[in-house]
């Protein structure tokens, strides 16, 4: 896999996919928790077809494959979470994802527990890239207008040190938060 997808050179080959995150560096999966899990593991190809040597690679959606399939066993707190929080709950299936924030091919454990400042400000920008786009926010949120949520968190104390120290999901993911 890495073969073609650590090339710089790699486009999508369908309009469909233009826009698709189709590069992973060897050193970012190398890096990433999921580092030993070998693809196939959670990309299959549909029967009948070429397999992975086919382009556009024709994938199938196994549901032993998903995120919960795995992450559901050893870290159920995580999903059970989800499954409360606001993106789970308000957001029409199929819309928001565990792939709308988390890229399993990149991420790094200590992103969750001791986070770097780099690691805070990509964290917050996953979070901004929808809560600052009018159409895609209204999309998601079933109507609201972007204006209506406070991203500059003027009742705290020193909001800018706040917003570069901590994750948007700091303070905002519990199952009782329904501001986001």
């Amino acid at each position: 896999c890495q073969r073609c997808h650590s090339d710089s050179d790699i486009h999508a080959v369908t309009p469909d996919k233009s826009g698709a995150k189709l590069l992973i560096t060897d050193e970012s999966y190398q890096d990433s928790v999921h580092a030993k899990v070998p693809c196939v593991a959670c990309h299959q190809s549909v029967n009948g077809n070429a397999g992975f040597e086919a382009l556009p690679h024709v994938q199938t959606t196994v549901a032993s494959n998903s995120c919960e399939s795995c992450h559901g066993l050893i870290q159920h707190k995580i999903t059970d979470a989800y499954k409360k929080s606001v993106h789970a709950t308000k957001i029409d299936q199929g819309k928001f994802t565990c792939e709308s924030c988390h890229d399993a091919h990149t991420m790094q454990a200590g992103i969750i527990t001791q986070p770097t400042a780099q690691q805070i400000t990509a964290s917050n920008a996953m979070c901004t890239d929808c809560h600052t786009r009018p159409t895609v926010y209204k999309t998601l949120s079933g109507g609201k207008k972007v204006t209506e949520q406070d991203l500059t968190h003027q009742s705290l104390p020193n909001p800018p040190l706040h917003l570069s120290s901590l994750r948007c999901i700091d303070c905002h993911a519990s199952s009782q938060d329904t501001s986001l």
